[in-house]
């Protein structure tokens, strides 16, 4: 059976995803679009670089969860620390260790940034929280004079599933302006992302939620 996937966001409970994933694939389901916010961009990402839940499951075991929460030398400054770090740089911590171990996983499968992928097979949700706007990946790429070549599937992966106070920039330009874009975790709009992969006569459309 053909299906098109949407993953909700869930922390470190998205490992429960990997479950409902191999149960999927024992009745034969193939992978045809898939969509996820958060911890679901990540699984959607890998499901849509080829990876199968048995090789998820492996590389999530080794996952140095501690890492996730960046710290950098402010953050070890006791009490004001984290204060500093949020007025220099708008997040209190960073998520380089969830780009980087994402990155190196995708090109195991010979994927870096969307397009190496199909068209339409991956879309990843975040916050534009600069412009106040959702960001659907990389369908709203051309906002920022960005095409799909422009953009590591990871660093979208990253930029979906930051936390509050752990928050990034994106550097886009919009009316011939380089500028940052900050941006935060995508679970915000969960529940806008069914339109996602509307129905195609082909295939199921199956929603994950935590």
């Amino acid at each position: 059976m053909k299906a098109d996937a949407v993953f909700e966001g869930g922390g470190a409970r998205g490992i429960a995803f990997i479950g409902a994933i191999q149960a999927m694939e024992e009745e034969n389901v193939k992978w045809e679009r898939l969509a996820g916010t958060s911890a679901g961009a990540l699984i959607a990402a890998l499901l849509a670089s080829g990876y199968k839940s048995h090789e998820i499951m492996e590389r999530v075991s080794k996952i140095e969860f501690s890492k996730f929460r960046g710290k950098t030398i402010l953050n070890r400054i006791p009490v004001f620390g984290a204060l500093l770090e949020l007025m220099i740089n708008l997040g209190i911590y960073k998520n380089d260790y969830l780009e980087s171990w994402v990155d190196s996983l995708l090109s195991e499968k010979g994927i870096e940034t969307f397009a190496d992928l199909p068209e339409g097979k991956l879309k990843i949700i975040a916050s534009d929280i600069s412009n106040g706007q959702m960001l659907i990946l990389p369908d709203d790429l051309g906002r920022y004079r960005m095409s799909p070549a422009d953009l590591k599937v990871s660093t979208a992966v990253m930029m979906s599933a930051s936390i509050p106070f752990s928050i990034g920039q994106l550097y886009g330009n919009q009316n011939n302006v380089i500028n940052p874009i900050f941006w935060m975790a995508g679970y915000l709009v969960t529940s806008q992302y069914g339109y996602l992969t509307r129905r195609n006569p082909s295939s199921q459309r199956l929603d994950f939620i935590l």
